[in-house]
């Protein structure tokens, strides 16, 4: 059995061997062939929403891979889903994500003044550098949330 990703690993879809792609939650040997499969016939992953083009992953399933995954030779953010259901980034109040798994009151604040601080957020990894706010909150809040 593959060992488990560490704390903030990223695999990068279109590169990794099977191995690496087996260290994936929810990704076993054969998932991994399917992509490799996929990204030899089709050429790189665009980001994230691509993946669903593999037998075996939907929507669902790509979210769940998006905060382990980064895409070489592409401009997308892995932990940008492009859904219009998903909270944009840039425009979300502190109330709107007061509701996102793990923020709460605080922690909406505290996005929200950094936001404010330092400028629009480019990427969903730069919540990383929001003071207080863990990386366990921001993989789980990744998939939810957008840029426009």
């Amino acid at each position: 059995m593959a060992a488990p990703l560490g704390e903030g690993e990223l695999i990068d879809i279109n590169r990794a061997a099977a191995g690496q792609l087996s260290r994936l939650p929810g990704v076993g040997p054969a998932m991994a062939q399917r992509i490799i499969a996929d990204r030899q016939k089709h050429g790189a992953f665009g980001g994230i929403s691509a993946l669903e083009r593999v037998p075996g992953i939907g929507p669902a399933t790509a979210a769940r891979l998006a905060p382990h995954l980064r895409f070489s030779n592409s401009m997308a953010d892995p932990m940008v889903i492009q859904s219009s259901s998903a909270l944009s980034l840039n425009q979300a109040t502190a109330a709107d994500l007061e509701r996102l798994p793990g923020i709460g009151t605080r922690r909406a604040r505290e996005i929200v003044a950094f936001r404010d601080s330092v400028g629009p957020f480019r990427t969903v990894e730069e919540l990383r550098r929001v003071p207080g706010l863990p990386g366990s909150v921001i993989d789980r809040i990744g998939p939810m949330v957008r840029l426009p």
